[in-house]
């Protein structure tokens, strides 16, 4: 099994609209008129394992030949976040987006590639329920990100990235020019 291979493996089931008109369904929720761009920004989105900057999607559609600008990459993913359509990360202190699946579930984050893992997790609910009695505190609402490095980032010591480094050496896609670590525990 590739690298690559093994992040797909590990990413779960993906939450996509099936036509253009689940799209425009999307934007329409968070309160936006589903332009051509803005429908560009919103379907970069679909289907990915990986957390994505509002820079990292820019540049990506620029690539593309895409006209976007990046005002309108940074409003259209805060009005999807805004009205829950897509999940924000925190990656070194920047904002990073993921549409993730409607149902109550926690994330794993690979800190090296972005890669979020969206799983059920019993145990969560048991203890945020167990802490809310001892405590005689009613939980509202709840959420748990475990931060750490999957599996293929572990097993390839030519990943040490974020989305934004060569992946030459580890068989997963380039996203940008290759940039040394900007943490002194990589």
């Amino acid at each position: 099994m590739t690298t690559t291979d093994d992040h797909r493996a590990a990413a779960g089931p993906v939450v996509s609209p099936k036509t253009a008109g689940d799209l425009v369904a999307v934007l329409h929720r968070a309160g936006l008129l589903p332009t051509r761009r803005r429908r560009e920004v919103a379907d970069r989105l679909q289907g990915r394992q990986h957390c994505v900057t509002a820079q990292e999607l820019f540049s990506e559609l620029r690539s593309t030949g895409s006209g976007v600008g990046l005002s309108t990459v940074y409003r259209t993913l805060h009005a999807l976040a805004a009205a829950g359509e897509v999940h924000v990360f925190d990656r070194d202190g920047e904002a990073a987006y993921r549409r993730c699946s409607p149902t109550h579930h926690h994330h794993l984050v690979c800190s090296r590639c972005g890669l979020v893992v969206e799983r059920t997790a019993e145990e969560v609910e048991t203890w945020v329920a167990s802490v809310g009695t001892v405590e005689d505190f009613a939980p509202e609402v709840h959420r748990a990100e475990i931060y750490g490095v999957c599996g293929a980032c572990r097993r390839s010591p030519a990943c040490p990235r974020r989305p934004a480094r060569d992946h030459t050496q580890c068989d997963l896609p380039s996203t940008g020019p290759t940039s040394p670590p900007t943490r002194g525990t990589e």
